[in-house]
C-alpha cells in the first residue's frame, strides 16, 4: 500500500511540476518563484497524487470517481493557494482549474498510451521470438 501511495504522488508531483512550469512559459513577462511556491507546488501536487487512488475503487463508476476528484483538486488548490483567489471570481477561477485539469488528463492519458503501447511491443516481440 505504501508503495502505491508513493507512485501516485511521484505521478502526481511530476504532473503538478510540468504543469506548473508549463504555466510560467506562457505568462508574458518575467515572473518570481519562490521556495514556498515550489513547495506548496509539491504538495499540491503529492496530495492530488493521493487523491487520484479514488480510482482504483472498483465500486465507483468512472463518472463518479471523476466528479468526486474534480471537485477534490478544486478544493485542494483553493486551500493551498489563497481561498480568496477562489471567492474572488469563482467562475475564472473554475475556468482555470478546468482547463489545467484537462490539460493534466491529457498528459496522464498520453503517457498511458505510450506505456501501454511498449508494453504491447515488447510482449509482441516476445510471443514471436517463440
Amino acid at each position: 500500500m505504501i508503495k502505491k501511495i508513493m507512485r501516485h504522488i511521484s505521478i502526481g508531483v511530476l504532473i503538478g511540476s510540468f504543469i506548473f512550469l508549463l504555466m510560467l512559459l506562457t505568462q508574458m513577462k518575467p515572473v518570481t518563484v519562490t521556495p514556498e511556491d515550489i513547495i506548496r507546488v509539491f504538495v499540491m501536487s503529492a496530495l492530488i497524487g493521493v487523491l487520484s487512488m479514488i480510482f482504483s475503487i472498483e465500486r465507483l463508476n468512472f463518472f463518479v470517481a471523476i466528479l468526486i476528484h474534480y471537485v477534490g483538486v478544486i478544493l485542494i488548490v483553493g486551500f493551498s493557494n489563497n481561498i480568496t483567489d477562489m471567492l474572488g471570481n469563482p467562475f475564472v477561477y473554475l475556468t482555470e482549474i478546468t482547463v489545467i485539469y484537462v490539460i493534466a488528463w491529457i498528459i496522464l492519458r498520453v503517457s498511458t498510451g505510450l506505456n501501454v503501447r511498449s508494453i504491447n511491443n515488447a510482449l509482441q516481440r516476445k510471443r514471436q521470438k517463440k
